[in-house]
């Protein structure tokens, strides 16, 4: 994840770039998919992480964006913070 970048964004140049891979014949599993994502988010999240991942089956892509989204508008009302804060821990995955 970019420095800058709120969920949405993150989620929708995650999903571009699967869009660009396939283009070109390069296939990546929902699977992979998730599991990348779950990488890209920042230190903070690492509970969140570990929740999914230790899931018996992960979520596919859809519910997880879904989730993401509404796991960002909890912590924002429950910590009262603004995205910029959090956003600034963000680590770049490709």
């Amino acid at each position: 994840m970019q420095k800058n970048d709120t969920i949405p964004l993150y989620l929708s140049r995650f999903t571009q770039s699967h869009d660009e891979h396939g283009s070109v014949g390069v296939m990546v599993v929902e699977y992979d998919l998730v599991s990348q994502d779950l990488l890209g988010l920042p230190k903070s999240w690492f509970i969140y992480k570990d929740s999914i991942n230790g899931r018996e089956k992960l979520p596919n892509w859809e519910r997880l964006w879904y989730d993401l989204v509404q796991e960002k508008i909890k912590r924002n009302t429950r910590y009262g913070t603004s995205s910029k804060e959090e956003e600034e821990e963000f680590v770049l995955v490709s």
